[in-house]
């Protein structure tokens, strides 16, 4: 039953490819493009996929909530690799998972459904101002899932380029997920703070950085490498029109993976 303050998807009756993201609050009207409006006290205690007035009331999935709600301060990793990264990392329920950096926390979102209930996520940044925000986005999710992640998580903030990271942590991580430009001595770092044949994800929007990346890979005791680009396309569900959307989310990143091995 939906109840103020729980963020809510607004589907347009004739126009279903109209969707807004918004929260419920009592007093606020909300008003679409085609000047629709809806009284958000009429939405309080209804059941999600109700109809009200001219809109479908939905409950958001983790990736509505990235695309549409999460605020942004940074680039994201966004939910087609970052889901993708779940299955390449083997990151489960019980592992423990460092992340670098946490931008605006949408990929620390995707981790902490995946770790919970017994994983941990330790994400760093440079940038309290990222950290803050991020913080606020995480604490958005847990609302909408109707959990607390605050025992799965902690948040750093943290220069990993200038300063010693292996000062922070008594433990090692079963993976490790790098989202910086500046790789060459955050992959040699990542290496000791890593448990033997863990994997580590490196995110890189250019082909001179995956170049180096590979490189600096190769020579600090990782094997198994694999580049992969994820295009996605989106079809129109019209069975008189069936075709492709004529946008497409097409280059957002370049994935790296690549496993630890012990050095002989």
């Amino acid at each position: 039953m939906i109840k103020e303050g729980d963020i809510i998807k607004l589907i347009l009756v004739d126009d279903k490819n109209k969707q807004y993201l918004k929260k419920v609050r009592k007093g606020i009207i909300f008003e679409d493009h085609k000047r629709n409006r809806l009284t958000f006290e009429d939405v309080i205690n209804r059941d999600y996929g109700s109809v009200v007035k001219n809109f479908i009331i939905l409950k958001p999935t983790t990736e509505d909530f990235i695309l549409y709600y999460l605020k942004r301060k940074t680039q994201i990793i966004y939910p087609k690799d970052s889901a993708y990264l779940l299955l390449k990392l083997g990151i489960n329920s019980n592992s423990k998972v460092l992340e670098i950096s946490t931008g605006s926390g949408a990929m620390s979102i995707v981790l902490l459904k995946c770790l919970y209930p017994n994983g941990f996520l330790v994400s760093i940044d440079k940038n309290m101002d990222f950290i803050l925000n991020a913080k606020k986005n995480i604490s958005e999710f847990c609302n909408l899932e109707n959990i607390n992640y605050a025992n799965n998580l902690g948040l750093i903030n943290f220069d990993v380029l200038s300063k010693n990271i292996f000062n922070l942590f008594k433990i090692k991580f079963d993976s490790c997920i790098v989202d910086i430009p500046e790789i060459d001595d955050v992959i040699t770092k990542v290496y000791e703070l890593l448990n033997s044949n863990s994997t580590i994800g490196i995110i890189l929007p250019t082909a001179n950085q995956v170049i180096k990346a590979i490189e600096v890979l190769k020579s600090s005791g990782f094997c198994d490498i694999e580049i992969q680009e994820i295009l996605l396309r989106k079809y129109k569900a019209n069975y008189n029109r069936f075709r492709p959307f004529d946008i497409m989310t097409a280059h957002t990143a370049y994935i790296l993976t690549a496993k630890k091995i012990l050095k002989y």
